[in-house]
């Protein structure tokens, strides 16, 4: 094997409330705001705050790691397999997630793929393939 690539949401569950705002801007209280850049603006206050509250969680331990992924990143690790973390969030929560949740030994090894960094957001594959790509394997294995 030559690397395992993660979806950031394979080692947590997180809630993406970003999504339901974007699918409901046509609704109330979106629907008052006149303005595309007034909607836009509101959005981008609640990811912020979903964003703080979120690591708020991480750094506290509230949210759980997935059952057997310590242990999957750690196998990995062990037998000098590269691994890697994908996500379109932000640096920061992903890295958090890393360092909190699987710890600083993990973090120092463990790339994160993180940001917009890539066109198109999940489920496009684009983030994997750039992960891919960056760590030199083939992305069909």
């Amino acid at each position: 094997m030559q690397a395992q690539i993660f979806s950031c949401v394979s080692l947590t569950s997180p809630v993406l409330p970003h999504r339901y705002f974007n699918d409901h801007l046509d609704e109330e209280p979106f629907a008052s705001m006149k303005a595309a850049d007034e909607q836009q603006a509101f959005v981008k206050e609640l990811h912020l705050l979903k964003t703080n509250l979120f690591m708020k969680m991480v750094e506290t331990g509230a949210l759980p790691l997935r059952p057997g992924v310590a242990r999957l990143v750690s196998e990995a690790i062990e037998a000098g397999v590269t691994v890697a973390v994908c996500s379109t969030s932000n640096e920061r929560a992903v890295s958090a997630i890393v360092e909190v949740m699987l710890g600083p030994e993990v973090a120092k090894v463990m790339r994160v793929f993180a940001g917009d960094v890539v066109p198109k957001k999940k489920p496009a594959p684009d983030i994997y393939l750039l992960a891919a790509k960056e760590l030199g394997v083939d992305p069909s294995r």
